[in-house]
Parts: structure tokens; C-alpha cells; sequence
């Protein structure tokens, strides 16, 4: 049985074990949840190191070239490697999550949305760090509270929907 007799939800168990249900094959976030919420975690601990690096003022990030690279590139791989695990969470894990914590109008949408803001302020810092305007380290550290708020959303609004959907793995 599909969970909540929805077709749109195919793979998608409620009390079925796996390979069950019309022998459907495991949806692919089921059997990737577990690295989601590694790479999550590890998205987390370089969102925090990148950020204790941050200069407390425009001056010292504009007189020290060697910092302003090392953040320059800290920032450009963290937030590659952001988009690629937000790209498989949207295509993957937020369709589930949206359909059972109120849709359109519930936090996967929200969250959508701080990524649309994540992704502006992160452009607006590539410009102004490319031009040496003084507003490109708000600029990122903008987008690094938004991207925050993210991982925050995922863990409150999306993980705990998707550890309560994952099929039983104990074995009776």
C-alpha cells in the first residue's frame, strides 16, 4: 500500500516492508538517507569553521589578501558542495517532506526559499568580491546565516519526516 493510498508517492511505505509493495524498488532516498544526513552533518561542522574565520571588520578582511583568498575558496567549495547536496534533497527528499508537513504553505517551502536567498547573496558576494567592493563579506556572511537557517530547516522540518517514513529495518 502506498502511503496514504497516494500513486504520487510511489515507493512510498507506510507499514509495507520493502520490495513488498508490488515489488517496487526502495526509493532512492530511502537507501541514501543515511549519507544525506552524514553529509548534512559534515555541511554543518564546515559552515561553522568557515565561519570562524570571518574577519570582524571590512578593514582587516580588506588588508589581509591572504585571508580574503583562503575565505575566497573555503566559500566557493563549501558552497559547491551545498548546492549539490540541496539539488538531491529537492529532487529526492523535499517532494515526501512537503506532502506531509502542509505543503505549499508548511516549512519545505520555507526552506525552498531560503535557499532562493542563500543562493542571491552568494551571487552578490562572487560580484562584489570580483569588483573588491566593501559589502561582499556581508554579502557572504548573509548567505551563510541563510544557508544556517537551511541546515537548521532540514534537521527540524525534513529529517524527522523522513526517519518516520523510512521502512522498519529491524528484522522480526
Amino acid at each position: 500500500m502506498y502511503a496514504n493510498g497516494d500513486p504520487a508517492l510511489v515507493g512510498i511505505w507506510t507499514d509495507t516492508p520493502p520490495g513488498t509493495d508490488a515489488n517496487l524498488p526502495m526509493p532512492m532516498w530511502v537507501s541514501h538517507f543515511g549519507q544525506i544526513k552524514e553529509q548534512h552533518a559534515e555541511l554543518k561542522k564546515r559552515l561553522d569553521q568557515l565561519g570562524r574565520t570571518m574577519p570582524r571588520t571590512w578593514g582587516e578582511y580588506a588588508a589581509r589578501s591572504d585571508l580574503r583568498k583562503n575565505i575566497y575558496e573555503s566559500a566557493v567549495r563549501f558552497m559547491s558542495d551545498l548546492d549539490r547536496h540541496i539539488e538531491w534533497a529537492e529532487t529526492h527528499l523535499f517532494p515526501v517532506a512537503e506532502h506531509y508537513t502542509g505543503g505549499r504553505m508548511g516549512p519545505v517551502n520555507v526552506l525552498k526559499q531560503h535557499v532562493v536567498l542563500a543562493k542571491r547573496f552568494y551571487r552578490e558576494y562572487l560580484e562584489k568580491e570580483r569588483d573588491g567592493a566593501e559589502e561582499a563579506i556581508t554579502c557572504l556572511l548573509q548567505a551563510l546565516t541563510i544557508v544556517s537557517d537551511i541546515l537548521r530547516l532540514e534537521e527540524e522540518a525534513v529529517f524527522p519526516v523522513m526517519e518516520k517514513m523510512k521502512p522498519d529495518e529491524r528484522q522480526d
